[in-house]
Formats: C-alpha cells, sequence, structure tokens
C-alpha cells in the first residue's frame, strides 16, 4: 500500500501582501481578465479532448470577492473530478504579448481544499508551473514572478530549448486542480482521500503587469525552502488537507498550517518542487513543527532521475514546537524508488514531500492540525 502511494505521488508531483493597484497605477497591464461581461479568451482544455468542464461568468454577490461585488463578475469553471476526465482552465495568449512580463497577480476560490497547478506554456518549449494551496470557500490572492515557476522535468514533458522560461514565446496560461490529475492514478483504493465528483472553481482580477515582485531570499549555502513572501503557499497539498499561511502560536513567525483529519489508510502530503541542483552544497534540512495530535511523518526527496529517499520523525501531541535537523546522510533509499543501491545525489534532488502516515497506525479518524515553518537546508550539520 505504501510503495502504490509514493509511486502515485512521485508521477503525480509535477511576507510580503502584494498591491494590484499600486502594481500598475503608472503603467497599463499586459494583460488583463477583468469578467464583467464575459470569459474574454479562457476556454477549457483537456488533454484527451474530451472536454466535459464548463465555464460561464457569475455576477451572484456569494462567489465574488468584497471588494468587486458591484457590478462585477467572476470567471465561474465547472467540472469533474473522476477517472477518465481531466479538465482545465486556459487562457489563450498571444506572443509576445507578455514579453515584458514581471509579475502575474489574481485571486481564485475552490468549493473544496487542493492544490491548483498554475502552468505556463511556451509555444515549441517547454511547460513552467508552480501550484497554488487553496482553502475551501475562501479567496486566495496569488502573486507570480517568472523566477517563481519552474519548469516540468516529468517523463513526457517537453525540454526548454532556451534554458530557461521565454516570456515572448509564452502561447497559453492555465489553471488545473492537482486530484484532477490524482484521480487518473489513484485507483479504487483512493488512498489520498480525493475530493471526487462535481466541483466549482472562481477566477477573479487576472493581471499580468511588468511591476516586479521581491525576490525570493536564498544562497548556494542555504535554500529558503518556504519563505513565506508570496501570499499564497507554493506545495501541492494531497487529500483533504487544507494549507494556509498564518502568523501564530505554537510557532514563532510565519508557518504553514494544516488543517485535516487523519483517517485508517489514507495519507496526507504535501510536495515543493526545486530547481536542480539547489541543493548541491546542502548537508542537512531544518524544520520546525508541532501538532494537535501524535503524528508521524515521512520526509522524502526525490531527484530528477526517479530515486527516492526518506527518513521519518515522530512529533508529539499537544501543539509542542520542536525543531529537527535532518542530515541527508541519515535519508534511506525509499521502497519504490528506482535503483534503492544508488547513494543520494544532492545535486540531483528536485523534489521535497512531507507525508502524514499515521492513518496506518490508527483505528479511528481524528481531526489534526499541523504546523510547519523554518524549513530550510544548510551547508552544515548542527548535530
Amino acid at each position: 500500500m505504501k510503495q502504490t502511494i509514493t509511486r502515485i505521488l512521485g508521477a503525480t508531483a509535477l511576507g510580503l501582501a502584494f498591491c494590484l493597484p499600486c502594481a500598475y497605477a503608472d503603467t497599463p497591464p499586459l494583460l488583463e481578465s477583468t469578467f464583467e461581461k464575459d470569459a474574454g479568451d479562457w476556454e477549457v482544455y483537456s488533454p484527451t479532448g474530451a472536454v466535459t468542464g464548463k465555464i460561464s461568468i457569475t455576477h451572484e454577490a456569494a462567489h465574488l470577492r468584497e471588494s468587486k461585488k458591484e457590478g462585477k463578475g467572476a470567471l465561474q469553471f465547472d467540472y469533474s473530478i473522476k477517472k477518465g476526465d481531466l479538465s482545465a482552465l486556459s487562457l489563450r495568449v498571444p506572443l509576445a504579448t507578455i514579453a515584458k512580463m514581471n509579475s502575474l497577480h489574481f485571486w481564485v476560490q475552490a468549493d473544496h481544499a487542493t492544490s491548483l497547478l498554475l502552468v505556463v506554456s511556451e509555444r515549441g518549449g517547454g511547460r513552467y508551473q508552480m501550484p497554488i494551496a487553496v482553502t475551501a470557500h475562501t479567496w486566495q490572492e496569488v502573486a507570480v514572478a517568472p523566477s517563481d515557476l519552474m519548469l516540468n522535468e516529468d517523463a513526457g514533458s517537453p525540454p526548454a530549448p532556451r534554458g530557461k522560461i521565454d516570456l515572448e514565446h509564452i502561447e497559453s496560461i492555465g489553471l488545473v486542480d492537482i486530484d484532477s490529475f490524482l484521480a487518473q492514478t489513484a485507483g479504487d483504493a483512493n488512498p489520498f482521500d480525493i475530493a471526487t465528483g462535481q466541483h466549482t472553481l472562481y477566477l477573479s482580477d487576472f493581471v499580468v503587469t511588468d511591476a516586479p515582485l521581491p525576490a525570493i531570499p536564498g544562497t548556494a549555502e542555504e535554500v529558503q525552502i518556504t519563505p513565506f513572501i508570496r501570499p499564497q503557499i507554493d506545495w501541492l497539498t494531497i487529500g483533504d488537507l487544507s494549507v494556509q499561511k498564518v502568523t501564530e502560536k505554537p510557532l514563532i513567525g510565519p508557518s504553514m498550517k494544516a488543517t485535516y483529519t487523519q483517517k485508517k489508510m489514507k495519507v496526507f502530503g504535501m510536495i515543493k518542487q526545486f530547481p536542480t541542483g539547489a541543493f548541491a552544497n546542502a548537508k542537512q534540512l531544518d524544520v520546525a513543527v508541532a501538532s494537535k495530535l501524535r503524528s508521524t511523518l515521512v520526509v522524502q526527496v526525490e531527484t530528477k532521475n526517479g530515486l527516492k529517499y526518506r527518513t521519518q520523525i515522530e512529533v508529539g501531541a499537544g501543539s509542542e514546537r520542536k525543531e529537527f535537523a535532518l542530515p541527508f546522510a541519515e535519508f534511506t533509499a525509499a521502497d519504490d524508488s528506482a535503483d534503492k543501491n544508488i547513494p543520494l545525489d544532492l545535486k540531483q534532488i528536485s523534489k521535497i514531500l512531507f507525508l502524514d502516515i499515521t492513518g496506518f497506525t490508527i483505528s479511528d479518524d481524528q481531526e489534526n492540525t499541523l504546523w510547519i515553518n523554518n524549513l530550510h537546508s544548510s551547508s552544515s550539520i548542527s548535530r
């Protein structure tokens, strides 16, 4: 069961508030969708060609942001999460339209806790992506710089012939619910508690501008894995897991707060992608964690060529802050790694996963809250 879960995950893993009015007060946006009257160039896309999703414009106050309720609109996307049905939102972008893009900004609301994958595609080039964690029925602000987008290097994805994102050749921008991907591979067991069935997504105030965003901090000696300088949490969430950025005890400073129900034989997790080579100088992974209930967490790193290495930590109950120092030398090959005999090559790490596997040891469902922050790599061993 655990091997099946990590196989699916491997196949699927694809601070400062941004002031939108300030960003383009003096210059017009490069691209804008207000959704006041129509959907513009937005459409429903399906890689299988069988388009079952539907888009429309809503003016219902219940589905508009507070500042947009006076005669404004939002894009409504109705879609199904089930095996054999994969629909996404897609915006056609005329070539060179956003060649000077420094930031992309929008608001999004989902009817269930999930992660959305923002996908920016080049004509004749690569696909770049960033995950966006969203909580149910809550408007989530999103601000993205081109440097935030990671090349999709999964098997079958097109390469980046220019070595980096080429804004002059962007031809589409898309949004897809990660549960739609998981539904294609999870099988009848549904180990991730996927929210199958009919769902609705709302999109508001989509703007591309030349206004820059603050750069993500980090050095060759330390990777800030979650710096909290964007309004969104850029992790893929797996399962019915509500993740949001908060500043509250028991941790100090901004943190990721995950709220979910630990269920028997179910797994919940979060995945973060990184540029290959980012951890070349790392020796260990540092993280601060607190949990309402006792939790067993697997911390896993994956390489570009499909090798997986993991360690396990036990987090006590009582919402007490605990710091963990996890030397990469102590990570061992996962059972479903492509080759368990190859040692971990830090230069090849491309993903980090946090998995709550408490469901394999409990008999009854239990509500839990998990906090994570101070997550970074270090070039030295602290213990």
